[in-house]
């Protein structure tokens, strides 16, 4: 009789630790979120972490080379830009860290049986070079819209006259398109683009690898999130032409840039 006891406590304690075991992962809070770059393109392969937080600080921070903080647990973003973590009540540093990017963090609260969704937009990292240069082709696209006719990338040096008939072929049936053309400065790496969609907007997009100077700027540009591109938009009605350096633009002046326009 003993024995039968002594085996029956111990399955109901099996039963009990089990049940408790299930409550507890049901206790975890799902955090999931997407991870974009400053013009709204999804960022994959980003690292996000969470570790114990400490203090009352809310606020997000960005800088570079991450946070020292010891992680608890690691995920990398997918092919869109999401990522999911479970983690248990408490308080945590979120952190995303990506090449070219500044990394963000800030303090998240999870609780049980919730989930949590923190989205980020990273910064790009000034000295990070070619990273801003990938961003301007990220900035075409975005503003071009999905679909739209990629007439390409010209480099420094080659002909243009396959990208500017493609641009032109494009805007007179209607069709969303976007280029770029690649030039070299005395100081510093150069290009200009267009980016028209399909709702009746251009853009013009212009990179300087040095930055350019606020005072120098014509009205209406903006120098967004401290990258070195410059978006302009394009006058209606709109129009294109092309320039003595086979360039295409939508302005009837360069405004002193990259292309040489004297007519």
């Amino acid at each position: 009789m003993k024995r039968l006891i002594l085996t029956s406590l111990l399955i109901l304690g099996r039963c009990m630790t089990a049940s408790v075991n299930a409550l507890t992962a049901t206790d975890r809070c799902v955090l999931h979120g997407t991870v974009r770059d400053p013009y709204g393109a999804v960022v994959s392969g980003a690292v996000v972490s969470a570790s114990e937080a400490s203090g009352q600080t809310d606020f997000a921070t960005h800088t570079r080379g991450g946070e020292s903080h010891k992680a608890l647990a690691t995920v990398k973003t997918n092919e869109s830009g999401q990522y999911s973590l479970e983690l248990a009540e408490g308080r945590y540093h979120l952190c995303v860290i990506h090449e070219g990017f500044m990394s963000s963090c800030r303090v998240v609260t999870a609780r049980g049986r919730q989930e949590l969704v923190t989205d980020f937009a990273l910064a790009v990292d000034p000295a990070s070079e070619p990273a801003i240069e990938e961003v301007m082709d990220r900035r075409l696209e975005n503003l071009a819209g999905t679909g739209a006719v990629d007439c390409g990338r010209v480099p420094v040096n080659e002909k243009r006259e396959t990208a500017t008939s493609c641009a032109l072929n494009a805007f007179r049936e209607g069709k969303p398109f976007r280029l770029r053309y690649d030039a070299t400065g005395i100081d510093a790496q150069l290009s200009d683009g267009l980016a028209f969609d399909s709702r009746g907007n251009g853009y013009g997009v212009i990179f300087d690898s040095l930055g350019l100077s606020g005072e120098s700027l014509p009205k209406g540009a903006t120098m967004p999130d401290g990258s070195h591109t410059i978006v302009l938009a394009c006058p209606k009605p709109l129009k294109v032409r092309k320039t003595r350096n086979g360039t295409l633009t939508c302005f009837k002046q360069s405004q002193h840039f990259f292309w040489n326009d004297e007519d």
